[in-house]
């Protein structure tokens, strides 16, 4: 006896049926070794972070020289996510006492008000509302600690489709432009005026 069902208003035979389960059990177990394959942890991370390739808009770079240009930049940045939370900063130095900012692993994670010392949340904190909101695009200040002058800009980041990520703050200590040769500093605004 052919026993027959309808599927999608058509009738199939129960081979067709059987046939077409087995297809489906068979998606269904690859999607799983997949979902296992690529949850389980990477063999050898290192490897990884040094072979992988990671698409910029100007190019391609691993995870590990990204992290290395990102350390050897002549300025401190840290990424505040758009749910206000210290998600990144890079390591210009190996001793926080060496920073501009401390920046310590314990503050990733943190929400940005904790961050920061509490007489500049009445600064920081509507700074933040207003790059979040859109009011602002960027802030910029500086001031002098001991023999530096401190450059700080706070810029909000926005992707392609005007989503808000969240803040990039850099930080640089301008006062070696202040020691340039006078020469120097004629000679790149000639370099400025002849372009």
């Amino acid at each position: 006896m052919d026993h027959k069902t309808v599927k999608d208003g058509k009738v199939i035979t129960m081979d067709e049926l059987i046939t077409e389960n087995e297809r489906l059990a068979n998606e269904v177990k690859q999607l799983t070794e997949k979902v296992a394959e690529l949850s389980e942890q990477p063999k050898n991370l290192e490897e990884q972070l040094s072979t992988r390739q990671l698409c910029f808009g100007g190019g391609h770079l691993t995870a590990h020289e990204a992290n290395h240009l990102l350390n050897n930049l002549p300025l401190e940045i840290s990424f505040i996510d758009k749910n206000d939370i210290v998600k990144y900063f890079n390591e210009r130095s190996e001793s926080p006492e060496e920073m501009m900012f401390v920046r310590t692993k314990d503050m990733l994670g943190a929400d940005v008000a904790d961050s920061h010392p509490s007489k500049s949340h009445g600064k920081v904190m509507p700074l933040v509302r207003d790059l979040k909101a859109g009011k602002r695009d960027i802030e910029s200040m500086w001031f002098k600690k001991k023999n530096q002058y401190i450059h700080v800009s706070f810029k909000a980041i926005f992707n392609e489709n005007g989503e808000y990520l969240g803040i990039m703050e850099y930080v640089q200590d301008i006062q070696p432009f202040f020691e340039l040769p006078s020469e120097m500093k004629v000679g790149l605004r000639e370099l400025d005026e002849s372009n």
